[in-house]
């Protein structure tokens, strides 16, 4: 299309001067190319966010797969660089290790296996990360494809058990990234809840989570004496709703989104100007966040980007068949254990001479239900 309008100017530039003079359309004909031409040159420059957060079950995975899939873009710049105008991330605001009864078994495995087959590009940390232990936190950082942002725990890195990639270069957690998107650069932060009372004492070692404003603050600072300028910064955090909005107004005009996690509802709110996201729990909705930047705008000195979301059931997408047949095997010890009996309810009858099994009242004193259930775990361990 593009072609066939140079080519239409072409004829025009050719003609002879009194047929130009001739033609009234000419002038008018020559402006609407000239706008469609400044339009074409500066195309809006997109980022496309896809964000989960607190993720225990795996249930909806094989719907988010679908939905990634058919909702990811990337578009190749036409510059000679490696840049893309158009660019999709997909990230989880925490929380994706623990807890649940299959991660009590496996440390997290299946889960880490499920966000790698989803496409999950970026994570930052979760209180309940550290639920699994120093050393199958190590493991998951290895088996993971994605990159985990921590910005305010760094000397975690001191702590973690070595583990290497492929090329055997050592990993670690960076304090943030950054991800060209045609001509701009946006950065991601990683930041966790410093609130001590999600942890137990003494669970970190020497490791020490820095006040999220202050390593915020200190980051910023850092971007401030780059050559290169940061036209967008993206915090990913794993905090209440309340620390989000005080981060908010302590960062008036900084951020224009906040990509949170650790509330279990999904919140959509705007505090100081900056939009803060939650997509609930177990990827049962989806947060689907388009940035949008008009290079035209540079002229204007107007930088913000156009930020839109859209909150997606991901019951909405079909289930990838293939991710199915994966999480199925997965669960399959679950299957086994919920196939398990512990004891026949009527052999406790009849042993012990009850007419009745019930838990009624066992909050208020003993019941032949519970005395069954706590004789039957004494047995099973042995205990005389």
């Amino acid at each position: 299309k593009l072609l066939s309008k140079y080519y239409v100017l072409e004829q025009f530039a050719r003609s002879s001067t009194a047929d130009r003079r001739n033609n009234q359309l000419y002038f008018s004909m020559l402006r609407i190319f000239a706008s469609l031409f400044t339009l074409l040159a500066s195309s809006p420059t997109s980022l496309r966010i896809i964000q989960i957060n607190d993720v225990y079950e795996l249930t909806a995975f094989p719907h988010l797969k679908t939905l990634i899939r058919e909702k990811s873009t990337t578009q190749q710049s036409s510059s000679d660089h490696d840049e893309t105008t158009t660019k999709t991330l997909v990230v989880c605001a925490g929380d994706f290790l623990s807890p649940s009864l299959l991660s009590s078994l496996d440390k997290g495995a299946s889960m880490v296996d499920a966000l790698n087959c989803v496409g999950v590009t970026h994570v930052c940390l979760g209180n309940h990360e550290f639920d699994v232990g120093m050393e199958a936190l190590a493991e998951r950082l290895q088996q993971s494809q994605f990159t985990w942002i921590n910005s305010n725990m760094q000397t975690l890195n001191d702590i973690l058990p070595i583990v290497t990639d492929a090329t055997g270069s050592r990993i670690t957690t960076p304090r943030y990234v950054t991800v060209n998107v045609g001509k701009r650069k946006v950065a991601l932060l990683g930041l966790l809840t410093d609130d001590s009372s999600l942890y137990r004492p003494g669970m970190f070692g020497v490791a020490k989570i820095e006040p999220v404003a202050q390593a915020t603050a200190s980051i910023l600072r850092e971007f401030s004496s780059m050559k290169e300028d940061v036209d967008l910064v993206i915090p990913l955090t794993h905090q209440s709703i309340a620390a989000d909005r005080e981060f908010c107004l302590q960062f008036t005009g900084k951020f224009p989104l906040v990509c949170g996690g650790h509330d279990h509802e999904v919140y959509d709110e705007t505090v100081e100007g900056a939009r803060i996201i939650k997509a609930g729990m177990d990827a049962i909705h989806a947060a689907v966040i388009d940035i949008q930047w008009n290079d035209n705008d540079d002229e204007t000195g107007n930088h913000d980007p156009v930020i839109r979301i859209e909150l997606i059931p991901t019951a909405d997408y079909a289930p990838d068949p293939e991710l199915v047949q994966r999480i199925r095997g997965h669960r399959k010890i679950l299957e086994n254990l919920q196939r398990a009996r512990l004891f026949r309810i009527s052999d406790w009858l009849d042993n012990y001479s009850h007419n009745i099994f019930s838990t009624r009242n066992n909050r208020l004193g003993p019941s032949t239900g519970t005395s069954a259930i706590a004789t039957m775990l004494r047995m099973g361990m042995r205990v005389t």
